[in-house]
Protein backbone atom coordinates (compact mmCIF):
# COMPACT_ATOMS: atom_id res chain seq x y z
CA UNK A 1 0.00 0.00 0.00
CA UNK A 2 1.00 3.57 -0.83
CA UNK A 3 3.10 2.92 -4.04
CA UNK A 4 2.24 5.66 -6.39
CA UNK A 5 1.41 4.06 -9.97
CA UNK A 6 4.55 4.66 -11.80
CA UNK A 7 6.31 2.26 -9.26
CA UNK A 8 3.56 -0.01 -9.30
CA UNK A 9 3.74 0.04 -13.54
CA UNK A 10 7.53 -0.48 -13.09
CA UNK A 11 7.48 -3.29 -10.69
CA UNK A 12 3.57 -5.00 -11.11
CA UNK A 13 3.80 -7.69 -9.31
CA UNK A 14 1.84 -11.19 -9.00
CA UNK A 15 -1.29 -9.78 -8.90
CA UNK A 16 -2.85 -6.29 -9.68
CA UNK A 17 -6.31 -5.47 -8.59
CA UNK A 18 -8.00 -2.29 -10.19
CA UNK A 19 -11.09 -0.63 -8.92
CA UNK A 20 -12.91 1.51 -10.82
CA UNK A 21 -10.27 2.42 -13.14
CA UNK A 22 -10.29 2.87 -16.63
CA UNK A 23 -6.35 3.04 -16.92
CA UNK A 24 -6.37 4.84 -20.47
CA UNK A 25 -7.76 7.17 -18.73
CA UNK A 26 -6.85 7.82 -15.31
CA UNK A 27 -3.36 6.74 -14.53
CA UNK A 28 -0.49 8.84 -15.75
CA UNK A 29 1.50 5.27 -16.18
CA UNK A 30 1.40 3.58 -20.13
CA UNK A 31 -1.65 1.21 -19.21
CA UNK A 32 0.17 -2.06 -21.24
CA UNK A 33 3.08 -1.83 -18.22
CA UNK A 34 0.13 -2.86 -15.89
CA UNK A 35 -0.19 -6.38 -18.02
CA UNK A 36 2.59 -7.38 -16.59
CA UNK A 37 1.29 -9.23 -13.10
CA UNK A 38 0.55 -12.55 -13.74
CA UNK A 39 -2.78 -12.08 -12.84
CA UNK A 40 -5.09 -9.11 -13.22
CA UNK A 41 -8.23 -8.09 -11.61
CA UNK A 42 -10.41 -5.24 -12.68
CA UNK A 43 -13.43 -4.46 -11.21
CA UNK A 44 -15.35 -1.39 -12.90
CA UNK A 45 -18.95 -0.24 -14.12
CA UNK A 46 -17.31 -0.29 -17.59
CA UNK A 47 -16.37 -3.09 -20.09
CA UNK A 48 -12.34 -2.47 -21.05
CA UNK A 49 -9.53 -4.67 -21.31
CA UNK A 50 -6.42 -4.02 -19.94
CA UNK A 51 -3.69 -3.57 -22.15
CA UNK A 52 -1.02 -6.42 -22.34
CA UNK A 53 -2.95 -8.50 -19.63
CA UNK A 54 -2.54 -11.85 -20.24
CA UNK A 55 -4.89 -13.42 -17.43
CA UNK A 56 -7.59 -11.17 -16.44
CA UNK A 57 -10.89 -10.99 -15.04
CA UNK A 58 -13.55 -8.47 -14.90
CA UNK A 59 -16.23 -8.20 -12.35
CA UNK A 60 -18.83 -5.42 -13.02
CA UNK A 61 -20.10 -3.12 -10.21
CA UNK A 62 -22.66 -0.80 -10.23
CA UNK A 63 -21.81 3.08 -10.83
CA UNK A 64 -22.88 6.55 -8.88
CA UNK A 65 -25.87 6.33 -11.27
CA UNK A 66 -27.08 3.15 -10.70
CA UNK A 67 -28.46 4.26 -6.97
CA UNK A 68 -30.13 6.94 -5.59
CA UNK A 69 -28.67 10.14 -4.31
CA UNK A 70 -27.45 13.78 -4.10
CA UNK A 71 -24.92 16.08 -5.74
CA UNK A 72 -23.48 19.27 -4.61
CA UNK A 73 -22.24 20.70 -8.17
CA UNK A 74 -20.01 24.16 -8.41
CA UNK A 75 -23.28 26.34 -8.01
CA UNK A 76 -23.56 24.77 -4.51
CA UNK A 77 -27.49 23.44 -5.92
CA UNK A 78 -28.25 19.82 -5.20
CA UNK A 79 -28.57 17.74 -8.14
CA UNK A 80 -30.56 14.83 -6.81
CA UNK A 81 -32.00 11.53 -8.57
CA UNK A 82 -33.55 8.37 -8.13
Amino acid sequence: PGRPVTAIAAEPGRALVLFNVEPAADLSADPASLGAAAFTLVLSPFAQDVPGAGAAVHLPIGSFAETAGTFVNAALEWQSWN
